[in-house]
């Protein structure tokens, strides 16, 4: 079992599903959670809750004024909020280009940039991308784009942050059981041949479960991890290994 008990995590996109798993996961290690999103409230009291709109540098920055004031330093950040994207590449709106970027990666940008100012050695970022800003695909186009500049974006900043003692990683998953998914699925006109497809899209044939993404953010931001920064830690069913044979 990996020990972040005590530690001061982050968790912006906690309602969504597995920032909401990876809340839970946390809690029951002893983890002192911050948990963020959009929303009003949260669905869970036990844990620290703070609005925060991630497309408004203000939100952004109130935020973290608040977390300074009352918790005063961090030990862990992790981006896990985000809008997906059913466009293709000419259906892609300037206008929709622009808000998935604003949420997905500039919104990460400058979280991260508030939330390292609290961070000492030891620290550890973590932003949740996907398998789509590996390899990319059809039918997402700035989606793809805004996961693949999640990746650019924390090795990058593993290169710098290096030296302060400060990790910057991303995890990749693959098809998930989250409200995005199923968003997705009821945007197609056969819905269950959508769900058969990506199920069927990895060699395991299954989707998997929030708790399954969560379990590997866990380890990124744990001390067994602390030799490992500026990578990717792909989830995803062994989708994007290679192309098999039919």
């Amino acid at each position: 079992m990996f020990c972040l008990k005590n530690k001061k995590i982050l968790v912006l996109g906690a309602s969504g599903g597995i920032g909401y798993a990876l809340v839970n996961m946390l809690k029951s290690m002893g983890t002192v959670v911050i948990a963020s999103d959009v929303q009003d409230e949260f669905k869970d009291k036990d844990v620290w809750y703070m609005k925060c709109d991630v497309s408004d540098p203000v939100s952004i920055e109130e935020m973290f004024i608040k977390i300074k004031h009352d918790i005063g330093s961090l030990d862990g950040f992790v981006y896990s909020t985000g809008i997906g994207s059913s466009n293709d590449f000419k259906n892609t709106t300037l206008e929709h280009f622009d808000k998935v970027i604003s949420v997905n990666l500039r919104g990460a940008f400058y979280s991260s940039k508030e939330a390292e100012k609290l961070m000492k050695s030891g620290g550890s970022i973590v932003f949740v991308s996907s398998q789509k800003g590996l390899c990319g695909s059809t039918g997402s186009l700035a989606y793809n784009v805004s996961k693949g500049g999640l990746i650019i974006m924390a090795r990058s900043m593993a290169l710098e942050l290096g030296k302060d003692g400060i990790r910057v990683n991303c995890i990749c998953p693959g098809p998930t059981e989250t409200p995005m998914l199923e968003k997705d699925i009821d945007n197609q006109v056969n819905k269950e041949n959508a769900r058969m497809k990506i199920t069927k899209s990895n060699p395991l044939n299954r989707i998997a479960q929030p708790d399954m993404i969560a379990s590997g953010i866990v380890y990124a931001l744990s001390d067994e991890a602390q030799f490992m920064t500026g990578t990717e830690l792909v989830i995803d069913g062994g989708d994007i290994s290679g192309v098999r044979n039919m």
